[in-house]
């Protein structure tokens, strides 16, 4: 089905999110004295997809190898800024202060960056006249139209698996050792700014930098999840409080 699309300038999508970044992007969002947040979510892996099996071949591309006790899994990462309410960028004439250099995600909106992920109108914020016909054309059943689009997710993409073994250098520097069960929902931890800008700098300088990864505690609200991981070996646990610092739970699953 063909997908026409131009942005209303609503605003909508510059409110109340959490932005993924890329590892040169949240650099520049620290450097400019941003707050950063470090999600995960995690996958048993006892064995390697097969070539067929497209899907599991993205999600490997995209995260970094781990232990849960006995259990391989696959770990993902993100670092996401958490917007409430507007965005620090988004001025009162809803134009984005640094549109030339704002995040891919942004470029990319609301195409998807998975190949494996439906473009959903219903499940965007862009109002009822952004999806008109009388639109430029933003999708067929084949591909995104737009050149500009199609490389800035190509890009998004390529920056998701070549910044993977960064984020597992950066977890282990900053011993962040807890993800969500895929499809459930993240752990949300929030480190000190000064603390994650120097983990992130040790952690992109060299891939020869290297610390022990502990080994990952996966976290869910379900029962029955916990019963099946613990009966291979994995190391689990319930979701932690709201309260209780470092960790956060959010019950929101993904497949980024």
């Amino acid at each position: 089905m063909d997908i026409h699309f131009a942005c209303t300038q609503c605003g909508k999508c510059c409110q109340n999110l959490r932005l993924p970044l890329t590892i040169d992007e949240a650099k520049s969002w620290l450097d400019a004295g941003h707050d950063l947040q470090l999600l995960s979510e995690a996958s048993p892996w006892s064995v390697e997809p097969e070539a067929d099996d497209l899907p599991a071949l993205h999600k490997r591309r995209h995260s970094f190898s781990g232990m849960s006790g006995l259990l391989p899994v696959r770990v993902t990462a993100y670092l996401s800024a958490n917007i409430g309410g507007r965005c620090t960028h988004l001025q009162s004439d809803m134009n984005c202060s640094i549109y030339d250099r704002r995040p891919l995600v942004c470029r990319v909106y609301p195409a998807e960056i998975n190949p494996f992920r439906r473009l959903e109108t219903k499940d965007k914020l862009c109002p009822p006249e952004a999806w008109e016909p009388r639109n430029p054309l933003l999708q067929t059943a084949a591909s995104l139209v737009p050149a500009n689009v199609r490389a800035a997710v190509l890009r998004a993409r390529e920056a998701n698996v070549a910044d993977a073994p960064a984020k597992q250098r950066l977890s282990a520097a900053l011993g962040f050792d807890r993800a969500a069960v895929f499809g459930e929902g993240f752990v949300l931890y929030s480190p000190d700014r000064q603390a994650l800008t120097a983990a992130l700098s040790w952690a992109t300088a060299s891939a020869e930098n290297q610390l022990d990864i502990r080994s990952w505690q996966l976290v869910s609200p379900r029962q029955t999840t916990l019963d099946a991981l613990a009966s291979t070996s994995a190391l689990v646990e319930q979701p932690p409080n709201v309260t209780a610092a470092p960790y956060e739970y959010l019950g929101t699953g993904s497949d980024t």
